[in-house]
């Protein structure tokens, strides 16, 4: 009897891998789901936009992408930001045009999806902005120290602010890590089985 129900539970076991649901749950962010369809499309994008096969270890990546992406998004709706459909458009074909991407060849829910990637990074760092901005602050003493041993005397204005802006936004990353992990701390991310490609 033992013997039999292990068999039935292997076979059943065996079918659900080999056969897995694309709209099965694999994760759930605040009982947000993220499917395995949608960490099929993460995958694709994350090859289109790294130019390359994306390979079996980097599966973690991508899910990971798609949880921060839904606490982002979470916290954005709640802080009401909002952002100009053009801006994302302009940063897309920037983006195609740099990695001379052929769009006729890209399904359009990938664009859509990166698109979407587009705009939640765009209103992230706003939000981030907004709330952690009036902590940033660069010492023009080490931003003049640097620019002097590195050009001497002989740089303009736009080394120095880009510099500048090299400087804050790194102090940017360190706040949206900060509140991203803030974030995940208060939010309930429950796993379930799943098949790995």
């Amino acid at each position: 009897m033992v013997k039999k129900i292990f068999v039935f539970y292997f076979i059943i076991n065996l079918f659900n891998y080999l056969y897995a649901n694309p709209h099965k749950i694999i994760v759930t962010v605040n009982n947000n789901p993220i499917t395995q369809i949608d960490l099929d499309y993460e995958m694709k994008i994350l090859s289109i936009l790294n130019n390359r096969a994306i390979s079996k270890q980097q599966v973690n990546i991508a899910l990971n992408n798609l949880i921060e992406e839904s606490l982002k998004k979470k916290e954005i709706i709640n802080e009401k930001i909002k952002i100009d459909d053009s801006f994302i458009n302009n940063h897309f074909f920037q983006i195609s045009k740099n990695l001379n991407l052929n769009l006729n060849n890209i399904d359009q829910n990938l664009i859509f999806l990166i698109k979407e990637k587009i705009k939640i990074d765009k209103l992230w760092n706003d939000l981030i902005i907004k709330k952690y901005g009036w902590k940033i602050s660069i010492n023009m003493k080490e931003i003049d120290q640097k620019l002097k041993e590195k050009y001497k005397e002989n740089y303009s204005n736009e080394i120095k602010n880009n510099l500048i802006l090299k400087e804050k936004t790194k102090k940017l990353g360190v706040f949206s890590r900060y509140h991203l992990n803030k974030l995940k701390e208060q939010s309930l991310i429950k796993f379930y089985k799943w098949k790995k490609l």
